[in-house]
């Protein structure tokens, strides 16, 4: 997995990596949700993005400033030149839930520009989990960062290797614990966990999908699954 070095941190923009990454906790603000379209809540849901619409019950929100982005091409996706969504939705966790995933398909591309995918899970409160992938933007790089917020803490972590291609990732969220995983080319390049202490998977009441991409390649995410277990 070639970990390279992890900082922990309060949220916010960490030091010395890309502008991508800066601005976290607004993600966890309480307005976040307060502003939040009301929508149907949902229990398990997969969005394959087939029809190329918006899903029956999440809000797609751009950027003032955002190029091309949104449901197209049969995906969630940002274009260049600076494309930039969220598509979100409430979340009706049942009490007692043990076990919530969030998993998706999406590309993670070396092209020497900034962009990056994520995924935020919001209780009430406005505290939450954020986990983020963005590849190097400096050229010639196959670094990558993955940036991930829990428990009113940031955390930033830079690996030396991240192929590119098409990965499969997928975010597990227990009573004590977070793991978020991607596979690319049938092998495991992400493999991250830590403890959780105050968010508990039915305190969680939106979710909310996030692309951008400045220059290059699009960026997406496809075939999204949510699931909660007991």
């Amino acid at each position: 997995m070639n970990r390279l070095k992890s900082t922990r941190r309060a949220p916010g923009r960490p030091t010395g990596v890309p502008r991508a990454l800066g601005a976290l906790s607004t993600l966890l603000a309480p307005w976040a949700i307060a502003h939040g379209a009301t929508l149907s809540a949902m229990a398990d849901q997969y969005l394959d993005f087939n029809d190329n619409l918006v899903p029956p019950g999440w809000k797609l929100r751009r950027q003032s400033d955002s190029g091309p982005c949104g449901v197209g091409h049969h995906r969630f996706f940002a274009g260049q030149t600076n494309g930039a969504c969220t598509l979100s939705s409430s979340l009706e966790v049942a009490p007692g839930t043990g076990t919530l995933t969030v998993a998706w398909k999406g590309n993670l591309q070396h092209d020497g520009h900034a962009h990056h995918q994520e995924v935020t899970l919001s209780t009430p409160t406005g505290s939450g989990i954020v986990v983020r992938v963005a590849p190097s933007s400096t050229p010639g790089s196959q670094a990558g960062f993955l940036t991930v917020i829990s428990d009113n803490m940031g955390e930033v972590l830079q690996f030396s290797t991240w192929p590119d291609g098409t990965y499969h990732f997928h975010l597990r969220v227990t009573q004590n614990q977070l793991r978020f995983t991607g596979r690319v080319d049938g092998r495991r390049a992400i493999d991250y966990s830590r403890q959780l202490i105050s968010v508990k998977p039915d305190q969680i009441k939106r979710v909310q999908l996030g692309v951008e991409q400045s220059i290059g390649e699009d960026q997406w995410m496809d075939n999204v699954s949510i699931k909660q277990r007991p």
